[in-house]
């Protein structure tokens, strides 16, 4: 069976044969079957890619909500405005709304455009309901316009935040009866 000296050696629930000749080792041979416990090495790769992400994902969210606070942002954004027209001119109506995180101090200033003419009909009076306007609060400024039914209106309402920061944001519409 075996043509030169043979030691048996085990280890750890294994049996190894060595065949030996001139003092070195000429073959081994295993004569029991490692049994396999445990998860194989790619699916503890992809496990670990996972939870790498995710952890990576934790921290960014955190860092995110952490530092996003810090940055002072001025914006405002026009939720309504709408020009509805009369047998005695129109009726503006304008609402924005501070979506920065910066307070709005100085009453926003209004250019009103007539778009089909291109005139200027910004009124001379108008006032705005609230203000300083703090982070996510609301402000409408109702008056009284020259309009013309079916004309197009543009309008560009422009602030300055606590910060000196000056914002402006625009829309347009068309005038209703």
């Amino acid at each position: 069976m075996y043509k030169n000296p043979v030691l048996m050696y085990r280890n750890q629930g294994l049996a190894y044969i060595l065949e030996c000749k001139n003092a070195k080792i000429v073959k081994i041979k295993m004569n029991e079957k490692r049994k396999k416990l445990g998860i194989s090495t790619v699916l503890i790769s992809v496990l670990l890619i996972v939870i790498a992400l995710v952890f990576v994902g934790l921290l960014y969210s955190f860092g995110r909500g952490l530092f996003g606070g810090l940055s002072a942002t001025a914006s405002l954004e026009v939720t309504k405005f709408d020009i509805t027209t009369g047998p005695g001119g129109g009726v503006l109506l304008i609402e924005i709304k501070n979506v920065g995180n910066v307070r709005i101090t100085k009453p926003p200033t209004i250019v009103l455009r007539d778009l089909t003419t291109g005139d200027d009909v910004t009124p001379q009076q108008y006032s705005w309901n609230e203000l300083p306007l703090n982070a996510g609060q609301s402000a409408y400024l109702t008056t009284t316009i020259k309009a013309v039914a079916g004309h197009q209106y543009s309008v560009v309402i422009t602030g300055t935040a606590e910060n000196g920061a000056s914002i402006s944001v625009s829309a347009s519409t068309v005038a209703h009866p």
